[in-house]
């Protein structure tokens, strides 16, 4: 028998994070793990990811806008303030149902992402993406940069932010994988 979490995400998807409060209303800026052209739709409810557990919040009403291709603002009725929002931020989010059911197609697929040239965000280093890794549950862009080659897990903590039109993209590549020899 599953407990509640594992009925959750065997529902559900994880497609993204919360990454800092918007505003002092208690509104929240989320992080997509894929772009997104249009919002479609959006759910009633989101489960955020609190200790291991999905915890659900009910999304407050007209306040979900998408405020670029990788980003969306949204209140959550439970939030009422800026401290609330703040002590979500860096959590995982999950949507019930499938990518397609609330976003309309990805602005690139990760398979054309090949070729981008990346810009490590915290050596600043330069480098480029020479291969995508479609691994079920674990996506991997694979790197090349400071003349190591690098498996990055493809999701917003590791790919920050990207611009299809000019072909690049900042990551943050892990120490311990920088360090490896």
């Amino acid at each position: 028998m599953q407990n509640i979490t594992e009925q959750i995400e065997s529902t559900s998807f994880e497609a993204g994070k919360l990454i800092k409060a918007h505003g002092v209303s208690g509104r929240i800026v989320l992080r997509l793990s894929h772009p997104a052209k249009d919002l479609i739709d959006f759910p009633e409810w989101i489960h955020i990811r609190i200790n291991g557990i999905l915890v659900p919040f009910q999304v407050t009403e007209e306040s979900v806008f998408l405020k670029d291709s990788n980003h969306i603002v949204m209140g959550l009725d439970e939030v009422a303030d800026q401290p609330a929002a703040r002590e979500l931020a860096d959590h995982a989010f999950n949507l019930p149902g499938e990518w397609s059911d609330w976003f309309q197609g990805e602005t690139e697929s990760p398979a054309s992402w090949i070729g981008f040239s990346i810009e490590e965000s915290i050596s600043g280093q330069p480098g480029i993406v020479i291969d995508y890794q479609d691994i079920p549950g674990n996506p991997l862009l694979e790197i090349e940069i400071g003349g190591k080659t690098i498996l990055v897990p493809f999701n917003p903590e590791y790919i920050l932010r990207t611009d299809p039109d000019k072909r690049t993209m900042v990551v943050r590549v892990p120490e311990d994988l920088m360090n490896l020899k």
